[in-house]
């Protein structure tokens, strides 16, 4: 059955309700605006923590790989700096940038703020 037969098959819609920015919304717990933001921020957070880690990775076994004849980086060879140098840079701001803004919301919190955020996130 294709993804469009069984959608039609299906009485209702099974996935998950989204708010207007397009992200999931937990039904289950009584969040608020900016307590959502604050899990949507550290969720972003975590992703980006988990691909600069994949990027750290990536690079050291291109680093131990032997190199190829004919491989040499282009875009080194005209900035200086490898491709993937400039994504972990690039990587490792995003993930600061994005600790800043939630540890600057966090300290804003309510403690029942705090603690819907804490209940919100161990649930995840």
């Amino acid at each position: 059955m294709s993804e469009v037969e069984l959608k039609l098959a299906l009485p209702v819609d099974c996935s998950p309700p989204l708010d207007q920015s397009g992200w999931s919304v937990d039904t289950d717990a009584p969040m608020g605006d900016r307590e959502r933001i604050l899990k949507q921020t550290a969720d972003v957070r975590d992703r980006a923590e988990e691909l600069l880690h994949g990027l750290l990775e990536a690079k050291s076994r291109i680093r131990s790989a032997p190199p190829l004849v004919g491989s040499a980086d282009p875009y080194a060879q005209v900035t200086g700096q490898s491709a993937i140098d400039r994504a972990i840079s690039s990587t490792r701001k995003m993930v600061e940038t994005l600790r800043r803004a939630f540890d600057d919301a966090s300290a804003e919190l309510t403690e029942d703020d705090a603690r819907l955020l804490v209940e919100a996130e161990d649930a995840a």
